[in-house]
């Protein structure tokens, strides 16, 4: 078993460096020169400050750092072009909230991520928890557009949303009222449909340059299985030591909610799979003690954990769970030790890891992996464990 654990979570490790494909692009370096060929897309959360190349798929890459760097496309996905710009740094990664109203700039050199073009542009930077946008208009200097938290005291924290006011002023294309202005949101969508809307108004057309936008889903599936457990119960002075629980092969039957986040290419998710299993209902003899132990195990378990894609093709995908398992003991579950009282089962939290395929979004199949768990929590001179050990599940997406 332990073999199995180990090498889930070697996957688990390897999955965070692989499965992002090269894709048709290019980029321009500092004499202007343009580079086509394949660009590694790894659905950049933050902003990048190098990129892996290729000529053509036949030929290994090449880091092409910050410095070489001007402008890269992965074709209509997403395109950075590097710019020197006024940066306002009196917040930080580590210091979201300043000491002061007004920005303080300092000149930095940025690969920032096109969001829009037209009369008006609009550009994004993420670094960590901190996120800046960006504009110029008519092919002017880009600026940033300013909103930060700040205080002055130990007291209120105050926010510097500026941005409305210039935006106001700057593009307000239909005299629209202030009050339009002053519900627009420091965010992607509501900036990008601003400046998307104020080109179309001043000239008719505008592009977008975030084509792929990806979008969180929720997968419905079905999640029928077997598990392959066994345990053991240890009693007290009055109980005459321990009996093992015989190895079982228990029906469960789980209805899994995923919700796949809408970042890194649609590769990470959320998990929860309420699960019925009936586990144990026997009266078990002691082979080493005059001890019969009569045990009734009902369950139902809530996992809630998250889950990793790694995409073969546009089919078929193997994924990695990891996750918590709250349990909920149903029916009366006791285990009832001749010679002593009812003992009411109270198990913990455990966890489980998982490994395994899905293709076509409809048809799964997993193995997984339970830590044990201690029936008797609530109990200190008695002790019950249960290992749930390998599961094998299968799954059907209903959507």
């Amino acid at each position: 078993m332990k073999y199995y654990v180990l090498f889930l979570s070697i996957l688990f490790v390897h999955a965070g460096f692989s499965q992002v494909k090269f894709e048709s692009g290019y980029y321009i370096d500092v004499t202007g020169t343009k580079h086509d060929g394949f660009i590694k897309n790894y659905g950049w959360i933050d902003n990048p400050d190098e990129i892996e190349f290729k000529p053509s798929l036949d030929v290994g890459s090449e880091l092409i750092p910050l410095a070489r760097l001007q402008e890269f496309e992965v074709l209509n996905k997403t395109l950075y072009k590097k710019v020197s710009v006024d940066v306002d740094v009196s917040v930080s990664p580590h210091n979201l909230i300043a000491r002061q109203r007004a920005p303080i700039f300092e000149k930095k050199v940025l690969l920032l991520q096109q969001l829009v073009g037209g009369k008006a542009d609009l550009y994004r930077y993420v670094d960590g928890s901190l996120r800046y946008f960006f504009y110029s208009k008519d092919d002017e200097e880009i600026k940033q557009l300013i909103y930060k938290k700040f205080q002055l005291t130990q007291g209120e924290i105050i926010y510097n949303e500026s941005y409305k006011q210039l935006l106001f002023n700057e593009f307000n294309c239909k005299n629209r009222n202030l009050s339009d202005f002053k519900r627009l949101s420091y965010y992607s969508s509501y900036l990008s449909a601003f400046f998307t809307a104020y080109n179309e108004c001043v000239s008719g057309t505008s592009v977008s340059y975030v084509k792929d936008k990806q979008k969180a889903d929720f997968n419905l599936t079905i999640r029928p299985g077997l598990s392959f457990s066994d345990g053991f119960y240890e009693g007290n002075e009055n109980t005459f030591g321990r009996v093992d629980f015989e190895s079982q092969v228990n029906l469960r039957i789980g209805i899994e909610i995923e919700y796949v986040l809408p970042i890194n290419s649609n590769k990470w998710s959320l998990l929860f799979e309420p699960t019925y299993r009936q586990i144990f209902n026997d009266t078990v003899e002691a082979e080493t003690a005059p001890l019969n132990v009569d045990i009734n195990y009902e369950s139902i378990e809530f996992p809630i954990g998250a889950r990793h894609y790694i995409f073969l093709n546009n089919n078929t995908k193997f994924f990695l769970n990891a996750l918590f398992v709250i349990d909920a003991p149903i029916n009366d579950s006791t285990i009832e030790p001749e010679f002593s009282t009812i003992n009411e089962i109270n198990s913990v939290i455990n966890l489980a890891l998982g490994g395994g395929i899905k293709v076509n979004n409809k048809f799964s199949g997993e193995l997984r992996y339970y830590s044990s768990r201690n029936l008797l929590s609530n109990f200190i001179s008695e002790r019950a464990n249960y290992n749930a050990g390998v599961t094998f599940i299968l799954g059907y997406s209903i959507f």
